[in-house]
């Protein structure tokens, strides 16, 4: 999108439909940048940095930066394995078979 905040949510079929995602050297670009930045980050924190208290939304609670990097993680594995399964639902079963 044009909008670089636009991230997609509250799109109609339509609009996904029409979108063109970014080419294959573009997105590892960003991976890789992303990739840098996230190492340089975590390899600078300081145990003070991770008991830091931080309140992030929707969440009203304050929690630790290790809390947070903790469900940061939990995420990620939580959607590789809903992309996993949509995948073996659309596509048939993964490398494994």
């Amino acid at each position: 999108p044009e909008d670089g905040e636009d991230r997609g949510v509250g799109w109609t079929a339509e609009q996904v439909a029409a979108w063109t995602p970014p080419s294959k050297a573009e997105q590892l670009g960003y991976y890789a940048a992303v990739k840098s930045a996230a190492k340089s980050y975590l390899e600078s924190l300081t145990v003070a940095d991770l008991e830091k208290q931080l309140v992030v939304p929707p969440v009203a609670e304050p929690r630790s930066v290790a809390m947070l990097l903790g469900q940061f993680t939990w995420d990620n594995i939580a959607h590789g394995g809903q992309i996993a399964y949509l995948r073996g639902l659309f596509i048939g079963m993964g490398w494994h078979r």
